[in-house]
Order: C-alpha cells, then structure tokens, then sequence
C-alpha cells in the first residue's frame, strides 16, 4: 500500500467515524475512548435482535461506520492501524 492509499484510506476511516458519531452518539458517549467500545458493542447487539436482517445496504453501511470508528479508536490509543490479509500486512 502507498503512502498516498494510506492517507485515503485513513481520510476515509476517520470520516467515517466521525459519520458514526453524528448519525448515532445520541448520549454523548462516543469519544474515541476504549470505554466507548461499550457502547458500540451494546449498539451493534441492538441492530443484531432489532435491525432488519434483509435491508442489505443499511446493514453494509452500518458495518462500515462502526468498524471505521472502531479502527479510529485503535488508532487514537495505540498509535497505529494494521490493515490486510494474511499474505500482506500494511501499518499505518
């Protein structure tokens, strides 16, 4: 991965955590703290009993949004994401 994919790829994980952040943080909780992952862990359990299991894009889309803050809050206390597969490993 370039440093220029990277960047966009950071860009975009942190855009969107920030999206997760402002469609769903209705009590102030998520900040990028390891104590926030509770409340996306708690939000992720309500979307498994609650959400609609056939709306494909809403299901996909809130994926994206919560795995990007989860990475962003990774990021923010260690300093570091790692992204890939087993074959290639890219730190950034």
């Amino acid at each position: 991965m370039t440093p220029e994919e990277q960047q966009k790829l950071a860009l975009e994980i942190y855009t969107n955590a920030q999206k997760y952040i402002e469609d769903f943080d209705v009590e102030g909780q998520l900040n990028y703290s390891e104590n926030s992952l509770l409340n996306v862990d708690w939000f992720v359990d309500d979307q498994y009993q609650f959400g609609d299991p056939l709306n494909a894009e809403y299901n996909n889309e809130i994926i994206e949004l919560v795995g990007s803050y989860v990475l962003e809050v990774a990021r923010r206390i260690y300093g570091v994401i790692i992204v890939g597969t087993k074959k290639r490993l890219n730190q950034f």
